[in-house]
């Protein structure tokens, strides 16, 4: 189970969840949530659409954070089953920029006015993603926490630089929050993953639409929000947090992964490359 990085959760005027929208592909049905025993991490599937809405006095953001420059936004080109690699790779990119070998014969960002921009999907990050594909032992099922792990480090070691990661556990809120801090992206590896699809507010009434999958993803922390609902007696009546991700995906992109009880992390890792 998540730990929570908030205790006190009370939603409002929850709606029903609408109908199911697959990835590849869309019907109609009643979303009813289903559990999984995860050991591969395989990412596409169907997506649960559902909609809750929070009336409140005020709300506040209560802490927000993220990598400065943020991270690279890559996808798989087709299917599901290498969101690890994919993961990797958006991994190995980030840290191109200060292990410059990571791609070979690549420079992975660019400065526009300033700011760290990283480059989209090329044949060079694609060539990344293939050899993680190989070196992680990914296949048609997906890939394990371990062979993510084994895959990377061999890719690190063979670029001549070292892999290190600390346990964030699954999150631990402390944690996830300085390895942000520290510039160093987090690995999430997740059984259920449910993405903030649409935020409408109007006359004080937030409509949060999200997307939930049961089926085992890697994505790439880089952030965090944490939004506080308040009524007219200065009471908190709600709390929604968020990490900023890369999904693996071309629809979400960057994006917020719902947490509290939403997605399930099985564990986090903080990586550092040097």
């Amino acid at each position: 189970m998540i730990k929570q990085i908030s205790t006190l959760l009370l939603s409002v005027g929850m709606a029903a969840c609408c109908c199911v929208v697959g990835r590849f592909g869309t019907k109609t049905a009643e979303a009813e949530e289903q559990k999984y025993l995860v050991t591969d991490y395989y990412g596409g599937g169907e997506q649960f659409a559902s909609e809750e809405t929070i009336s409140y006095a005020y709300k506040k953001t209560m802490a927000e954070g993220a990598i400065e420059s943020k991270i690279p936004d890559f996808h798989a080109m087709e299917g599901g089953g290498s969101c690890a690699n994919v993961a990797g790779a958006i991994m190995i990119t980030y840290y191109d920029r200060f292990c410059e070998n990571l791609v070979p014969d690549y420079t992975s960002y660019r400065v526009f006015l300033g700011n760290i921009v990283y480059r989209g999907i090329s044949s060079q990050t694609l060539a990344v993603m293939s050899s993680l594909y190989e070196l992680m032992g990914t296949d048609s099922e997906g890939t394990t926490f371990n062979g993510y792990q084994d895959g990377m480090r061999k890719y690190v070691q063979n670029s001549g630089y070292t892999y290190n990661y600390t346990d964030v556990g699954n999150i631990n809120w402390d944690s996830y929050k300085s390895s942000i801090n520290n510039e160093r992206p987090v690995a999430l590896f997740l059984s259920k993953y449910t993405f903030l699809s649409v935020l409408k507010t109007e006359n004080n009434v937030d409509s949060i639409l999200t997307n939930t999958t049961y089926v085992g993803h890697v994505v790439i922390g880089y952030g965090y929000k944490i939004e506080e609902y308040y009524n007219s007696n200065n009471q908190l009546i709600a709390t929604r947090n968020y990490l900023k991700v890369a999904s693996g995906f071309s629809e979400e992109g960057l994006a917020l992964l719902c947490l509290d009880g939403k997605s399930t992390v099985d564990r986090a890792i903080s990586t550092y490359i040097y």
